[in-house]
C-alpha cells in the first residue's frame, strides 16, 4: 500500500468516527426506545449522548487498534525479516491487539454485564504490556549501538561519496589527459614531418653552396685576394654547420617517425674507433685535449658502420667540447670484448655534468647549462641521435657524470645485430 492510499484510509477512518460521534450524540435526544442496560448504562444517568460517545469512541479506539499490527506485521514480511528485533513487533502487536480489546470490551459492558471476562481480558492485557516493557529494557544499549553504528555508516557512506567525487574527477582529469596526449602525439608528429621536409628542402641548395664557395677559394673563377680567401672560409664554416645542423635534424625525425635505414656489414670496430680519434686529433689539439685509444688489435661486429661512427663521433666530440676551460683535459677510449657483446667506453676528465642533469641529457634538444652559458655552439641533438642509432642496433648506451670531476659514457653493442 502506497503512502497516498493510506493517509485517504486514515482520512475516511477520522471522518467517519466524527461522523458518527456526531449523529449519536443527536439521535440519543430523539431515541425513546427502552434499553436493558448493564450497571455501567445506569451510571451515564440517562444521558444518551454520553452514553454512546463512550460506546462509539471505544469501538473505533479498538478498531484502531487492530489496524496497527497489522501494519507492524505487513512491515516485517515486506522486508523480509530483516529489521533487527524482528520479535518486538510481535510483541508490541500482541500488546496492541490486547488494548484494542479491552475497548471493545468497554463497549460490549455497556449493555451485557460480563465482568469477569472483561477483567481476564485486562490481566492478559497486564500480562503482555509488562512482559513487553521487560523484555525491551535490555534491547537499549544494543538499540544505541545500532544507532551509532547507523550514525558512523552515514558518515562513512558520506566520506566514500566524496572519495567517488573525487574518484570520478580523477578519471575524467584522466580521461581528458590521454585524449592531451594523444593530440600532443599527433601535433608532435606532424612536427617532425615537417622538420623533415623542411631539414631536407634547406639541405638541397647547401651542397652547391660549399661547392661554389670551394671553386671561389680554389681561384677556379679568378684570382682572389688572401683576405677574400679568409673570408670565404668563415663562409664555409659556417654554411659546413648548417649542414650538420640540418642533418641532426634529419636523422632525428628520422628515428622519431622509425624511417631509419640500417645497412649492416661485418665492421672492424678496432679500425673504426682508431680512425675516429686520428679524425679527432686536430680539434682536441684546439682544446688542450689528450685522447687515448686502448683497444685489441681486431674486434668484429656486424653493424651499420656509419650510424656507428656518427654514434661514437657525437659522445667524443661532446667530450672534447666539455673540458675546463683553460685546463688540460684528458680523454680515454677503451674497447673491449665481452664475448658475446663489446664495450666502448670514453671517459673524459672534464667538467662534469650536475646530476640532476644527467638523465635529461639524452632528450632531444637538451643540452646542459653549462654549455648554454659558455657559449658552446650545438643543437641539442647529438646524444638523442647517439642513444637512437645504439638502440637500434640493439644496444645500450649509459652517463656516469660527477661535476668537476668528469664523465663516463659507456655503449654496448651486440656483435651479431638480429
Amino acid at each position: 500500500m502506497d503512502k497516498r492510499k493510506q493517509k485517504i484510509i486514515t482520512i475516511i477512518l477520522v471522518v467517519a468516527a466524527l461522523i458518527t460521534g456526531i449523529i449519536v450524540f443527536f439521535l440519543s435526544f430523539s431515541l425513546n426506545a427502552q434499553y436493558d442496560y448493564s450497571d455501567l448504562g445506569v451510571v451515564f444517568d440517562g444521558d444518551k449522548a454520553l452514553l454512546w460517545t463512550h460506546v462509539i469512541t471505544n469501538l473505533f479506539i479498538g478498531i484502531a487498534y487492530m489496524f496497527i499490527p497489522i501494519t507492524l506485521l505487513r512491515l516485517v514480511k515486506k522486508t523480509g525479516h530483516k529489521i533487527p528485533f524482528t520479535w518486538t513487533f510481535f510483541a508490541f502487536g500482541g500488546f496492541i491487539i490486547a488494548c484494542g480489546v479491552t475497548h471493545f470490551m468497554a463497549s460490549l459492558t455497556t449493555w451485557v454485564a460480563v465482568w469477569w471476562v472483561a477483567q481476564i481480558i485486562n490481566w492478559a492485557t497486564v500480562i503482555v504490556s509488562m512482559g513487553t516493557a521487560i523484555a525491551i529494557v535490555p534491547l537499549v544499549p544494543e538499540v544505541v549501538g545500532l544507532v551509532e553504528s547507523a550514525a558512523l555508516s552515514g558518515q562513512r557512506k558520506s566520506e566514500l561519496e566524496e572519495a567517488n567525487k573525487k574518484l570520478q574527477a580523477e578519471i575524467r582529469n584522466a580521461k581528458k589527459a590521454r585524449q592531451d596526449v594523444v593530440f600532443l602525439g599527433q601535433l608532435n608528429k606532424q612536427k617532425d614531418l615537417f622538420l623533415s621536409q623542411v631539414s631536407h628542402e634547406i639541405k638541397t641548395p647547401i651542397v652547391p653552396i660549399m661547392g661554389y664557395v670551394e671553386m671561389i677559394s680554389s681561384g677556379e673563377y679568378g684570382k682572389i685576394s688572401k683576405k677574400q680567401k679568409e673570408k670565404l672560409a668563415i663562409v664555409y664554416r659556417n654554411v659546413q654547420q648548417l649542414r650538420d645542423l640540418i642533418n641532426d635534424m634529419l636523422d632525428a625525425s628520422r628515428l622519431d617517425l622509425k624511417r631509419l635505414e640500417l645497412h649492416f656489414t661485418k665492421v672492424d670496430l678496432a679500425v673504426l674507433v682508431h680512425d675516429l680519434r686520428e679524425n679527432f686529433l686536430t680539434m682536441a689539439k684546439q682544446f688542450k685535449t689528450t685522447v687515448t685509444l686502448d683497444c685489441p688489435a681486431k674486434i668484429f661486429i656486424t653493424c651499420d658502420k656509419d650510424r656507428i661512427s656518427q654514434a661514437v663521433q657525437n659522445i667524443i666530440k661532446n667530450a672534447i667540447e666539455n673540458g675546463k676551460k683553460g685546463q688540460k683535459n684528458q680523454i680515454t677510449i677503451t674497447v673491449k670484448d665481452q664475448g658475446g657483446s663489446v664495450m666502448v667506453e670514453i671517459i673524459d676528465k672534464g667538467k662534469g655534468i650536475p646530476k640532476k642533469e644527467v638523465r635529461k641529457l639524452f632528450n632531444k634538444f637538451e643540452r646542459t647549462d653549462q654549455a648554454v652559458h659558455s657559449g658552446t655552439t650545438g643543437s641539442g641533438l647529438g646524444l638523442y641521435i647517439s642513444k637512437g642509432l645504439v638502440e637500434a642496433h640493439g644496444g645500450t648506451i649509459t652517463l656516469k657524470s660527477k661535476e668537476g670531476v668528469g664523465s663516463a659514457f659507456t655503449i654496448t653493442l651486440p656483435k651479431k645485430t638480429k
